[in-house]
């Protein structure tokens, strides 16, 4: 029996557009998620000593840009979740091969520093304040 003739025929979409369809749901794993997972964790990081900073000559800053407003338009939804100020995790929504069941992986990365959605110049100044910390032997 051909795709076309069973009862629920499955229906091929990428990933992009399953995403945007199927966005409440993943929304609300997303949410989930940062409910039961995230909260905890953020509440347990501790300040990074300035003794940290010293380990090496290359410091990574992370800036998370904005969704713009043709983004939340077309159906797009924010995938990314800051965990204090070193950790970010990005939620990847997809669907399983069968385009029935979805599922969400979530990856953690660990940075010097997140700074948020914040202007260009705050990233520029919160580097300025780590390095003056790290050559003080200050807590950041």
């Amino acid at each position: 029996m051909g795709n076309a003739e069973s009862a629920n025929p499955i229906r091929n979409m990428d990933k992009r557009t399953a995403r945007r369809e199927y966005k409440e749901d993943f929304v609300r794993g997303i949410d989930l998620y940062k409910q039961r997972t995230l909260k905890a964790k953020a509440k347990s990081a501790v300040p990074q000593e300035a003794s940290e900073w010293n380990n090496g000559d290359l410091r990574v800053f992370v800036r998370k840009r904005p969704i713009f407003q043709h983004e939340i338009t077309a159906g797009e939804f924010d995938v990314i979740t800051c965990v204090g100020q070193k950790e970010i995790v990005i939620h990847d929504a997809r669907m399983h091969a069968d385009m029935k069941r979805q599922m969400l992986n979530h990856h953690h990365f660990v940075y010097d520093r997140y700074v948020g959605m914040c202007c260009v110049w705050y990233v520029y100044d919160d580097c300025m304040f780590v390095f003056r910390c790290m050559h003080s032997r200050i807590a950041v």
